[in-house]
């Protein structure tokens, strides 16, 4: 027997997978929380407004360790009651991308250097198999 189940519209499920947009406003507390541990310098203002203490608490002492101004409030724009904000933000500065020549020169390889680049990769056997590939074409 079929289930009728109601979906949301592709476009906006795309939505809810992003932890941010254009403006450089990036919410969610995993998110938040790598990017104070990792990645302070790109942080250039937090906003918390979780109702919970314990939430408000980690993420003000975080942002003040990492000297980040912070707020209290849900930053301009974002609607407090978000559902994917948790009750915390951030405006992060822009990555600042390298060219691949800025990579490769440095590291001495010469013209015709077979290069593997790799992004997102999440499952250690894929990488295994990967490098393992790699390695029999001379990578």
């Amino acid at each position: 027997m079929a289930r009728n189940r109601q979906r949301r519209p592709r476009i906006e499920r795309s939505k809810a997978r992003r932890h941010g947009g254009d403006d450089g406003l990036v919410y969610g507390r995993h998110v938040l929380s790598a990017l104070l541990e990792y990645a302070p310098e790109r942080i250039s203002e937090l906003w918390c407004w979780s109702g919970d203490r314990r939430v408000q608490s980690l993420f003000l002492q975080q942002a003040e360790a990492a000297s980040v101004r912070s707020h209290g409030e849900p930053p301009p724009g974002l609607d407090a009651d978000h559902p994917h904000a948790q009750g915390v933000a951030a405006r992060c500065r822009p990555y600042r991308y390298v060219g691949l020549d800025d990579v490769v020169a440095p590291a001495g390889a010469v013209d015709g250097t077979l290069l593997l680049v790799l992004d997102s990769i999440t499952d250690p056997r894929n990488l295994g198999a990967i490098l393992r590939s790699a390695a029999f074409f001379g990578v």
